[in-house]
């Protein structure tokens, strides 16, 4: 089996400043529809398979990940099970991460790759 940690992935420096700042971490680890939805997506698309699935699953994943992110009210609805983590981050961790100078895009990619890095600390496989 294949693991997180078998694959290098890093956060920039300076968003993750901002995710310590905004409290992002700690949310995110608390936040288990994000992590597991967007775990789920990993495998489906064989993250695991090499380092280009893993690649490509990452962005894939990380593509699915935005619109729920950053427009939850547009891309879920509100009996989803995914609606209260991906709502409760745009109210409360977005507008800070915004307000730290980072792109939506940053933003998003910075959540991504610091689930993956949630997800390589449980021990989770691909």
């Amino acid at each position: 089996m294949t693991h997180y940690g078998d694959w290098a992935f890093e956060v920039p420096e300076d968003l993750q400043k901002a995710i310590r700042r905004c409290r992002t971490l700690d949310f995110l680890k608390g936040a288990t529809a994000i992590t597991s939805a967007f775990h789920r997506t990993m495998k489906a698309y064989d993250a695991g398979a090499s380092r280009v699935r893993f690649r490509e699953a990452l962005s894939l994943a990380t593509k699915e990940l935005s619109p729920r992110l950053l427009a939850p009210l547009q891309s879920l609805e509100r009996t989803d099970p995914l609606w209260d983590d991906h709502y409760a981050f745009n109210r409360d961790r977005f507008p800070c991460l915004r307000w730290s100078g980072s792109s939506d895009r940053q933003i998003v990619t910075g959540v991504a790759l610091t689930v993956c890095q949630i997800l390589r600390a449980q021990g989770a496989q691909l």
